[in-house]
């Protein structure tokens, strides 16, 4: 996401800056792993801290402004100044794109009192905050004490609109850019961006900086990112990467070039050469002039007209409703044993709240125990859960169980009843459908889902195929071209350019419904790999099977020519080898193929038999 335009610019000196922060710099880090725990006195003693940590700090109070809901301990005017200012930074993206549907799900935000409410909750000790995405909604969380809090709502909101562009964005721009962004001045009648870090100009000038490949390279597993003693050169460099490139006379003009190139997914060392002419060598010289030198600009443009906000009214929450919120937050940082003891507590305090026995729903399904997932999903159903994310997860669950097609989309069909713009539920059911060969069913769920978040790409995919099978070529032919615009890997590069063809053609599928062997069964070579379907890649005439094997291993295979392949026990569950991902994978199969592995297409053998289990 670029820069808005300069209509104005701004220059300040490092002594001189508009602002001045603390030395701490705001971190995004990774989430840990969870936490497992599996002694019941620990279980206990984890539920007592937790407890504490809900029980002993201010009143829990919630918030609702237009577009963001607020859970916080810090007190009303600390809740409605963060409100405030997240209204403002959404509006202003919203009036700088054009677009209003910025953030498909809803967003809550945790503002904490002090670091000891806040550290039960931290992802890591020195992060001031952070962003974390989840399946029914994404989460802020934050402590609201500190003098950076503000660069703290608006860099975790600005990684939150990057999550939802849709495009592959690389840790350095997506840190040096939420950087840059973080501050924003909201004055007045003025938006200003781009005032100088002096913690990171600090660092920048007494230590050395790392060699553009390395810093372009960083990924969220790398030293550079996790490290303590490391992080602060990574994040610092990319900010200043970030603001070169955005407001500096010699590389502003080959942004918008370099940002396609770098969304497409090319090398980045390849799109600094192309966009900018510059080799990296030059680029870090070029950056250690540019944080040397004595005078910086930014951007300066009227401010949006902040509309609509209206009263933000407190509402005071009791301490079970708190600690469902709360241990909401632990489930989607998956912190699943932390989770479960506060909710065993809660429990035992409202055994039959339906809110209560879906959120140990959600704990069974992280620790992988479907069928008690299951259960549990279907007691709060029947205590009157009219949740429809709900009703989206038991779905999914009763698809790993190989429950049966109307079990399932009985379950979506009510998700879809309760929210119709539940994006999940409304793909699932479509593709669902789609699998059932329930065409017309399928295209009515798949345009409401393509309606909900255009730029899915798999939805396009799935919608084109279930055009193409309807016999409505010149839907099926837009849906694939929308899918082969969105594509964004080369996999699906190369799936929609198969897809392309296979619609444009008077081929029914990649793989005939009924093939007729070539081979006895007695022929066919001993190579075997079992394990469960999980994509198709359609390559014209051919497909390439994506398989996840017992042991844990993902194997390419190539079906060359589908009328070679002999299916044993496939009745008509070929139909459902659709291009793309198999959402829950398929039934388990047994696949024999010829090892005569291809390097064009990464496969390791061509596909002879399939016997589905």
């Amino acid at each position: 996401m670029a820069i808005p335009d300069i209509l104005h610019t701004i220059e300040c000196t490092p002594r001189e800056s508009n602002r001045k922060f603390e030395s701490r710099v705001c971190l995004l880090l990774v989430i840990e792993a969870p936490y497992r725990v599996n002694i019941e006195f620990v279980s206990r003693l984890l539920a007592g801290l937790l407890l504490c940590a809900v029980s002993a700090t201010g009143a829990w109070q919630r918030m609702q402004s237009p577009h963001f809901e607020l859970i916080t301990d810090a007190g009303q005017s600390s809740g409605r100044e963060v409100l405030r200012r997240m209204e403002q930074i959404r509006q202003l993206f919203e009036a700088r794109t054009g677009r209003t549907n910025l953030t498909p799900l809803p967003i809550r935000v945790f503002a904490f009192r002090t670091e000891a409410d806040f550290r039960p909750f931290m992802v890591n000790e020195n992060a001031a905050g952070y962003f974390q995405s989840g399946s029914e909604r994404d989460y802020i969380a934050m402590q609201v004490t500190g003098a950076d809090l503000y660069r703290v709502v608006y860099h975790e909101y600005v990684h939150l609109l990057l999550r939802h562009a849709n495009v592959p964005v690389p840790v350095w721009f997506n840190e040096g850019t939420a950087e840059v962004y973080s501050t924003t001045e909201l004055a007045g009648k003025e938006v200003r961006i781009g005032d100088l870090i002096p913690a990171h100009l600090a660092t920048l000038r007494s230590e050395r900086m790392l060699d553009v490949a390395t810093l372009l390279s960083v990924d969220h597993a790398s030293p550079w990112y996790n490290e303590r003693e490391k992080t602060g050169i990574f994040y610092a460099q990319s900010w200043a990467l970030v603001h070169m490139l955005n407001f500096s006379p010699d590389y502003q003009p080959g942004m918008p070039n370099f940002l396609s190139l770098l969304f497409q997914g090319e090398e980045p060392t390849r799109c600094l050469q192309q966009a900018f002419g510059k080799s990296p060598t030059s680029v870090l010289n070029d950056l250690t002039a540019y944080v040397r030198r004595d005078r910086f600009a930014g951007v300066r443009f009227p401010a949006p007209k902040v509309t609509g906000i209206g009263k933000l009214v407190a509402e005071n929450m009791r301490d079970p409703e708190s600690g469902l919120a709360l241990a909401d937050l632990l489930l989607a940082l998956h912190r699943t044993d932390r989770a479960a003891a506060l909710l065993d507590k809660i429990q035992k305090e409202r055994p039959n709240d339906p809110d209560v026995v879906a959120a140990l729903a959600d704990v069974a399904l992280q620790k992988k125990e479907d069928a008690k997932a299951r259960d549990l999903y279907r007691r709060a159903i029947e205590l009157g859960s009219t949740s429809a994310r709900l009703r989206y997860e038991y779905a999914m669950v009763l698809r790993e169980l190989n429950a049966s097609d109307t079990e399932i989309l009985n379950a979506l069909r009510e998700g879809v009843r309760l929210d119709g713009s539940m994006f999940d539920a409304q793909y699932l059911l479509g593709y669902t459908l789609l699998r059932a060969a329930d065409y017309a069913g399928a295209i009515r769920h798949l345009k409401t889902a393509s309606e909900l978040q255009p730029f899915r790409s798999a939805v396009w995919e799935h919608l084109a195929l279930a055009c193409h099978y309807a016999h409505r070529k010149p839907e099926a032919r837009d849906a694939a071209r929308r899918f082969r615009k969105l594509a964004s890997t080369p996999e699906e590069i190369e799936r929609a350019d198969g897809l392309l063809k296979q619609v444009e053609s008077s081929t029914d599928s990649i793989v005939q419904a009924t093939p007729t062997p070539r081979r006895s069964v007695d022929a066919l070579p001993s190579t075997r790999i079992e394990g469960t379907p999980r994509q198709v890649d359609c390559l014209g005439s051919k497909a390439r099977l994506q398989i996840q094997s017992v042991d844990g291993r993902r194997v390419f295979l190539l079906v060359r020519d589908p009328a070679n392949v002999v299916l044993r026990n496939a009745g008509a569950l070929w139909t459902e080898f659709t291009c793309g991902l198999l959402p829950g994978g398929g039934r388990r199969v047994s696949v024999d193929y010829r090892g005569n592995p291809d390097e064009v297409w990464r496969t390791s053998g061509d596909v002879v038999a399939m016997e589905f289990h």
